[in-house]
């Protein structure tokens, strides 16, 4: 594994997948008038509302939604949400999310169990970072969780990931935080910084994978033909307490491809 260190994270990433430089890449999003025979030239169009377009589609396998953005990206994950079960999805072009809100897709509760194809595009500075370890989400990622029967393929994302847990389970990877589901063809690149402080319960458990934080699910499952490029630093900092008298259970796993794997294939 490496750290990708670059001005220009998202050509790096291209570069490492043998793309032919920018061809697949929005115009609308990259000026490519200066590429020539230099993939670092490429740079971002100074005025960029791609990130505003909304998803396009029913969701249906005939009719699948279209996603070229983060809005679109925010907007499944409300419609994950709220419920929405077996739904296809196509990432239809390359999307810059630097600095941008993103809020995971599927939980515990309710789980993205669709169809999700990269279509050998990227998203590039996906970021989380929170400062607060007094929070209720405990699934970090692009798919939060991904159920039994969930898919998603062909797909790269480099992440910028700082992570602040405290006490209880909490689950992280650039692809998914959990899995029970099918992960083919996926590769990350960037970092995740994983914090544990300011633990004042019994218990801290936390599961960090470049790929996803856990791969679970029956036979058939799982992550394949997939690999890694980022960076994982787990630390543990804390400022109020001493953790060996307040602490009874720390526990953390951590995998350049998974935190743990728990597959039975």
């Amino acid at each position: 594994h490496r750290n990708i260190q670059s001005t220009n994270a998202c050509a790096e990433a291209i570069r490492e997948l043998n793309y032919s430089y920018f061809n697949n890449f929005s115009k609308n999003v990259f000026d490519v008038t200066n590429i020539n025979n230099d993939i670092t030239n490429v740079a971002l169009k100074p005025i960029n509302n791609i990130n505003t377009k909304k998803l396009v589609g029913n969701g249906s396998i005939s009719n699948p939604y279209m996603l070229e953005s983060v809005s679109g990206i925010n907007e499944l994950s409300s419609l994950v949400g709220s419920g929405a079960a077996r739904i296809y999805i196509n990432l239809s072009d390359n999307i810059e999310a630097t600095g941008k809100i993103v809020n995971s897709i599927g939980d515990s509760i309710n789980s993205f169990v669709g169809i999700f194809n990269g279509n050998n595009k990227i998203i590039n500075g996906l970021t989380y970072f929170n400062k607060e370890t007094n929070y209720t989400q405990n699934y970090f990622g692009l798919f939060g969780y991904v159920g039994e029967g969930g898919t998603v393929r062909d797909l790269s994302v480099s992440a910028n990931f700082v992570i602040n847990f405290g006490s209880n389970v909490n689950y992280t990877g650039i692809i998914a935080g959990y899995s029970r589901g099918y992960i083919s063809n996926c590769s990350t690149f960037g970092g995740i910084i994983a914090v544990l402080q300011n633990i004042n319960q019994n218990y801290a458990i936390s599961y960090v994978g470049a790929v996803c934080g856990v791969n679970a699910g029956r036979s058939g499952y799982g992550i394949v033909d997939s690999k890694n490029n980022a960076t994982i630093y787990i630390a543990i900092s804390d400022e109020e307490n001493v953790i060996s008298a307040q602490i009874t259970n720390l526990s953390i796993y951590a995998g350049l491809i998974a935190g743990a794997n728990l597959n039975s294939a």
